[in-house]
């Protein structure tokens, strides 16, 4: 072992000093590719009128991965602004008028936008822009594409997002950096005491988990920078309320009335085992003025949750659209464990304000809650998920109905039989079922023999039977982003194809009349005809290799790209006969020498 570690010092001081190399780069054309802007996110007003197209760039820059940052119980964070670690690559923001095509672009920061959303009547759009130190709100009028920075104090998005609109579109609830903060609590140089675990004597099945907890100068760390103050922010001044006092707030959510707010906070004891989701909870509801008007549930630390279980208690807590302040969530009736056997694993229950009767159950399930959409009218479709079986069952809780219906009883895995996800649509700051009379709309992948092929259909509520309304041709992979009108007469759509790039078109479902609404040059064009071929060599070892390559051929044969599933990405130059290998495993790269 001594010779050996001598021989390792040896080698070592033998191996020559040399400066840091430079990043080295592909050939530009490569370059190229990948720098292209991918497609802007549209993003369709409340009313439909116009598109708010979100412009962004590829990837990263070197500089801002190089920032510091925390990993705190299951986060990364940006300790300079208090944000995520992972900066926004929005570039811009352009406003579409869907009647005539007009545009207009915000004045915006070249950098740092984030979280565009539309306000629920339309009129305003608010997004954050952060810099190297702070996160501001911003807030853009949709009439005249003019944008400003409101006067309000910092934001405090370490736990993601930090404002959402009310429903009267007048006012934001935001989180902020509280008043007062001052500078971060510094690392000890001695540790006040050893970092202990105590067992309780009970078996617990431990998932692992990344950027945990691991000291009690962390969990100082974490009370630091995901305290944060509600507050209702005036879309137009820039007026500040506070809502109540600082708190780790995991999630605060207005009631579709404006008056209540469902507050979910992270309380202490923290863990050293488990992230930031399964720390104890108070669920908690309180007025727009601060005021808790009652805890809803006090869930204790979730380190013990069986496999493919759940957490017991309330959970998926939600307000039902339509209705001014009534709250839906989901309850384990097996305590969470699948091995309880039990006649219904979860039930669905309600609470309407004043929030002081006993919860009503809505519906008992065999299985577990999948979640629920609404409309406006109290009709929800209901999902319900058997881990085991792979199977999904969809209920019609109708309140005009005598007792809940099935919609459909399927294979969660079975994709040619898909019938698609119900279309939504944002009413009062939520997302509601798209519905006209009788009939709702479903969009699917479509997938098929002839490959994906995204459809429309309608589905009518009374007969359970749905109508093929439009599907893609079998040559543009065509897929819908949102209907323009309650009658389905007219579809926003992405459409692209191997000779076109992807754009936004406005459809005509009846005619089948296309209009542009965007015309996007390809990002790529010296990717058009990539082949697929399959390529066999022999090792110098004698050992035969192949593998699939998806080849694009440029410069008279000159150069190509290909992915080959043993080595990863593959750049072969035909000039001097040499791959150039990135490992898939490994991030280095190798050379060899063709037919070696």
């Amino acid at each position: 072992m001594r010779r050996y570690f001598t021989a390792l010092l040896l080698l070592a001081g033998a191996l020559p000093l040399t400066a840091q190399a430079p990043y080295r780069t592909p050939p530009p054309d490569v370059v190229a590719i990948l720098d292209a802007p991918p497609l802007p996110v549209a993003i369709v007003s409340p009313d439909r009128t116009a598109i708010l197209l979100v412009e962004q760039r590829a990837m990263p820059t070197v500089a801002e991965l190089a920032r510091p940052w925390l990993r705190l119980a299951g986060y990364r964070i940006n300790a300079r602004n208090n944000g995520p670690r992972q900066p926004s690559l929005v570039t811009g923001l352009v406003l579409k008028r869907v009647a005539d095509g007009t545009e207009r672009r915000f004045a915006v920061p070249a950098s740092g936008v984030a979280s565009p959303t539309w306000s629920p009547d339309g009129r305003r759009i608010a997004f954050t822009v952060t810099d190297d130190s702070t996160i501001a709100l911003w807030v853009a009028d949709a009439a005249t594409a003019q944008a400003r920075r409101l006067p309000t104090p910092p934001l405090n998005a370490a736990d993601g997002p930090p404002c959402q609109w009310m429903p009267d579109g007048a006012r934001l609830l935001c989180l902020l950096v509280p008043d007062g903060r001052g500078a971060p609590p510094p690392e000890p140089a001695v540790p006040a005491g050893p970092t202990t675990q105590e067992t309780a004597g009970r078996p617990a099945p431990v998932r692992t988990y990344e950027d945990l907890l691991e000291n009690t100068h962390d969990e100082t760390l974490f009370d630091y920078y995901f305290t944060g103050q509600l507050a209702l922010i005036d879309a137009a001044s820039g007026a500040v309320t506070k809502v109540g006092a600082p708190a780790v707030i995991d999630r605060a959510d207005p009631a579709p009335g404006g008056g209540f707010i469902l507050v979910v906070r992270t309380v202490r004891p923290y863990s050293f085992l488990v992230p930031a989701d399964l720390f104890p909870k108070s669920i908690e509801i309180w007025t727009v003025q601060g005021e808790r008007v009652r805890t809803l549930a006090a869930l204790p630390l979730a380190d013990n949750i069986p496999a493919r279980g759940v957490r017991a208690g309330p959970r998926a807590v939600i307000w039902q659209p339509g209705v001014p302040a009534t709250l839906v969530w989901a309850e384990a009736m097996d305590e969470g464990n699948p091995r309880n056997r039990v006649a219904h694993q979860d039930r669905v229950v309600r609470l309407a304000a004043p929030f002081t009767d006993v919860a009503i159950a809505m519906a008992q399930l065999e299985k577990r809650y999948g979640g629920v959409v609404w409309d406006t009218t109290g009709l929800a479709l209901l999902n319900e998920f058997d881990r085991d079986r792979r199977w999904v069952k969809t209920w019609i809780l109708d309140p005009r109905a005598t007792g809940p219906a099935v919609l459909w009883d399927r294979s969660a895995e079975d994709r040619y039989a898909d019938p698609g996800t119900p279309l939504l649509r944002g009413v009062a700051g939520q997302r509601t079922l798209l519905r006209n009379g009788d009939w709702i709309y479903l969009a699917g992948a479509g997938a098929s023999s002839q490959g994906e092929r995204p459809f429309l259909d309608r589905l009518n509520l009374k007969t359970k039977r749905s109508e093929r309304l439009w599907r893609a041709d079998t040559v543009h992979y065509e897929a819908v982003v949102a209907l323009l009108d309650d009658a389905a007469g007219r579809v926003l759509t992405r459409r692209e194809s191997r000779t076109e790039p992807p754009n936004y078109v406005v459809r005509d479902v009846k005619s089948g009349a296309l209009r542009a609404v965007t015309a996007f040059a390809d990002p790529a064009p010296r990717l058009t005809g990539v082949q697929k071929r399959l390529v066999t060599y022999t090792r110098a070892d004698g050992v035969p290799l192949s593998g699939y390559f998806a080849w694009s051929l440029l410069d008279n044969f000159e150069w190509a790209w290909g992915y080959s599933r043993r080595f990863g990405l593959v750049h072969v130059d035909f000039a001097t006969q040499q791959r150039t290998i990135k490992d898939s495993g490994h991030w280095f790269r190798r050379f060899i020498q063709q037919g070696a």
